[in-house]
């Protein structure tokens, strides 16, 4: 399936779920959609939403907007120069999981937070085997991924390379760990943390990973 160049004010420029128990996407383009306020694809009330080998490419206000739901998988996707206030390619805020596997996010940006990746009040944030390349966040820190108020956060085997404005910025958790990841090249500003700027966690884990020739400009 195809969704392109579809323009919406709210609700989902190209797909608006809503009290849906299980949603599935494959194999799908969703590209250069706009909304004003939810994203390209906006579910709410959802048990779990699967989007699997898909292409979400220059969408405006977030390509994916997930609220007040269960689980979110993305398994295998590419997400390229979508952009938005909070959280260029994907947003989440109050749902029980959001997991990533063998995903790549490249060129996302946010005017605030969250380059390609923001969520609040997640309880358990899952990501395996990704890339993020060259993302932004404008007016605060999270360049690939942005979280506030959620609880667990487990990153494995993912690369941050060339991100700018901290490439991981995570505040107010119980558990973060990242194994098996490398940081480079990535530039946070005064907030700290060119590759990641943590606080408030009750344990932080980082384990056989590489932070190279991150820094911070002023």
């Amino acid at each position: 399936c195809s969704f392109i160049l579809n323009i919406a004010f709210q609700n989902g420029a190209a797909i608006y779920a809503n009290s849906v128990i299980n949603l599935t996407i494959s194999n799908t383009y969703i590209v250069e959609n706009k909304c004003e306020t939810n994203g390209a694809v906006l579910v709410k009330n959802c048990i779990i939403f699967r989007i699997i080998k898909s292409n979400l490419e220059e969408n405006i206000e977030t390509a994916i907007d997930f609220l007040e739901s269960g689980t979110l998988k993305i398994v295998d996707c590419n997400f390229s120069y979508n952009r938005a206030g909070f959280g260029g390619a994907v947003y989440t805020d109050t749902v029980l999981s959001f997991q990533y596997y063998n995903c790549r996010f490249m060129h996302n940006s946010a005017k605030n937070s969250g380059g390609a990746i923001c969520t609040f009040k997640t309880n358990y944030i899952i990501g395996i085997m990704s890339v993020f390349m060259n993302n932004s966040a404008h007016k605060n820190a999270g360049a690939a991924l942005s979280t506030a108020d959620s609880v667990h956060i487990y990153i494995y085997s993912t690369i941050f390379h060339g991100n700018n404005n901290s490439a991981v910025d995570s505040e107010n958790g119980k558990r973060l760990v990242m194994k098996n990841c490398t940081f480079r090249n990535n530039e946070g500003k005064s907030n700290g943390g060119g590759g990641a700027c943590i606080t408030k966690f009750n344990m932080v884990v980082v384990q056989t990973s590489v932070f190279l020739q991150n820094k911070i400009t002023r």
